[in-house]
């Protein structure tokens, strides 16, 4: 930057603030006219290129210019052509641009990252019609103008939604204009926040908020608990091979069930019951049992005694010496040809159930 009688930018990107009066910076091939109390992001390089943070910026270039609005940009590429003005374009990692509009980019962001999951919870043909969008805003109620020809078919309905969300924060012009305006300005690409800082609301969170209430409004299908995977897994005497069922959906042939209390499913309850009874451990038939038996009998004992009244709410018992039954109703792995299922009350069906190897 060059100051002398008039400031020029030699090259880079400036920021021109005015006080009381306006004045004129030299961009090489274009002038750019800051107006008083104005704020403008200037910037030389292949092109001549002055943004309007705040209040309007003129733009000119060999005879011919542009009144740059406020949020808006333009470009002079070279000596006598000036471009049509376009929405600001932001940065969020822009220190110039955070300093004058970092919340708008903020509230824009949080915005944009809700379009895409409401229009995915939306059943086929819904928020096409504007009963649909006053139940989600009430406001809407308010205003006669709002019809179906404000509707845009072709629009994701999540944006007509925070465009609606815009325009009844906002007290600019008649409902029809507002409308209008945010829509248009919306199209030439300007980002939310941006659009609306541009129809004067002076509460931009206030904006997410109505379009996060109005998810609580609508019947939005949300996804059940067996999407989120094959989780809440039970498997009895599951292993090598066996097929576990669980409250998420069945596993692969081959896999194992997630351990107790990961559980996803739609009835995972507060963790997952033990699959039963800890077995005895299994005789050898070799001098090792004389070692083995005595030391691990007490202990399997003494942990059956404290399942017990979990598993089946009866009093403390030994545990079998051989291998567990599955209670009835729950659903079962491991069955011949590696089937499973679920028990009967009824059934007298005995399972024999894998073993630990020695």
């Amino acid at each position: 930057m060059r100051v002398d009688g008039t400031p020029q930018l030699l090259g880079g990107e400036a920021v021109a603030t005015a006080a009381g009066r306006a004045f004129t910076v030299d961009l090489g091939s274009a002038q750019a006219q800051v107006g008083a109390r104005g704020a403008a992001h200037l910037s030389r390089g292949l092109a001549a290129t002055a943004g309007a943070y705040r209040r309007d910026v003129v733009l000119r270039s060999a005879g011919r210019e542009i009144d740059v609005r406020t949020l808006r940009q333009a470009s002079s590429p070279a000596l006598g052509l000036v471009e049509d003005q376009i929405p600001l374009q932001l940065h969020p990692s822009d220190p110039w641009d955070r300093r004058f509009l970092g919340e708008a980019i903020d509230v824009g962001q949080q915005l944009q990252s809700l379009v895409r999951p409401f229009d995915a919870l939306l059943g086929a043909g819904e928020g096409r019609t504007p009963g649909f969008f006053r139940v989600a805003l009430p406001a809407l109620e308010r205003e006669q103008a709002f019809d179906g020809s404000r509707l845009d078919a072709q629009r994701p309905p999540g944006e007509t939604l925070i465009g609606a969300a815009i325009a009844v924060s906002s007290q600019n012009l008649s409902f029809g204009d507002r409308w209008s305006s945010i829509f248009a300005f919306r199209d030439q690409g300007a980002e939310w926040g941006l659009v609306a800082l541009d129809q004067g609301v002076a509460n931009l969170p206030g904006v997410v908020d109505l379009v996060n209430a109005a998810f609580g409004r609508l019947p939005l299908a949300f996804p059940g608990p067996s999407a989120a995977g094959p989780g809440g897994q039970l498997a009895l005497g599951a292993g090598p091979g066996a097929t576990a069922l669980g409250g998420g959906g069945a596993a692969p042939a081959g896999g194992a069930g997630t351990s107790p209390g990961e559980g996803q499913g739609s009835n995972p309850g507060s963790g997952g019951a033990p699959p039963g009874p800890v077995p005895q451990p299994p005789q050898t038939g070799t001098p090792a049992d004389q070692i083995i038996q005595p030391v691990l009998t007490p202990v399997v004992n003494e942990v059956n005694s404290v399942l017990q009244p979990v598993v089946g709410g009866g009093s403390p018992a030994p545990a079998p010496s051989g291998p567990a039954l599955p209670s009835p109703g729950l659903p079962v792995a491991g069955l011949a040809g590696g089937a499973a299922g679920t028990l009967a009350p009824s059934t007298t069906t005995t399972i024999p159930l894998p073993l630990p190897a020695p």
